[in-house]
C-alpha cells in the first residue's frame, strides 16, 4: 500500500484500495485494484502470488483490508512477513506458502487458481492442494501453512471482525 498523497484516504477502503499495488501499473492497461475489482464483481476471489518477504513493511491493517475489500483471499507466496500474516488473518485472507518454489514460475497474469474445500483443507493439516490452469496446462501445486486452530476459525469466520 503506498502511503505519502494516499494517506489522506486511509478511513475510505473503497477509495484507498484503488491504489493497491499501483507501483505495477502499467499505462493503457487496467491497474491491479481494477482488475481484483472485477473479479470480485463477477462473484469469484482472487488470490496474490508473491516471492520473498510478501507484506515487508506492511505493519498497518491497510495493506490487508484494502486487498479484503477487493474480493482477495489468499496469498501465496515464498515466505510472508509475520506481522503480515497475522493481518491478513485479522481480514480473513489466507497466508500460504509454495511448497516448490518452481511452481511460482508457472504463474501467469491469465492464470486460475482453484483451492476446492479449503475449509476441509484447511483443518486436515498444513498442506493445501491447489489447481493451477495456464498456458502449459492444468498442474496440482501444493500450498502449505503454518496458522493456528485460532487462525484457521478466524478465516473461515470471514475475519476477526466476524469472529
Amino acid at each position: 500500500m503506498p502511503a505519502g498523497i494516499h494517506l489522506k484516504h486511509r478511513s475510505n477502503i473503497p477509495a484507498y484500495s484503488k491504489v493497491v499495488f499501483e507501483c505495477f501499473n502499467e499505462k493503457g492497461k487496467p491497474s491491479f485494484a481494477e482488475r481484483a475489482a472485477a473479479v470480485r464483481d463477477a462473484g469469484k476471489h482472487g488470490v496474490i502470488a508473491a516471492k520473498e518477504s510478501y507484506g515487508q513493511g506492511s505493519s498497518r491493517e491497510h495493506a490487508a483490508i484494502c486487498p479484503m475489500f477487493l474480493g482477495i483471499k489468499a496469498v501465496m507466496a515464498f515466505s510472508i512477513e509475520r506481522i503480515h500474516a497475522a493481518n491478513l488473518v485479522n481480514f480473513g485472507i489466507i497466508p500460504l506458502l509454495f511448497e516448490n518454489r518452481n511452481d511460482y514460475g508457472l504463474l501467469s497474469e491469465n492464470a486460475k487458481i482453484a483451492i476446492c474445500e479449503i475449509r476441509k483443507q484447511l483443518n486436515t493439516g498444513g498442506k493445501i492442494k491447489a489447481s493451477l490452469r495456464c498456458e502449459s496446462g492444468e498442474k496440482e501445486i501444493i500450498l502449505k501453512h503454518n496458522l493456528t486452530q485460532e487462525d484457521i476459525e478466524i478465516i473461515l469466520a470471514g475475519g476477526r471482525l466476524h469472529v
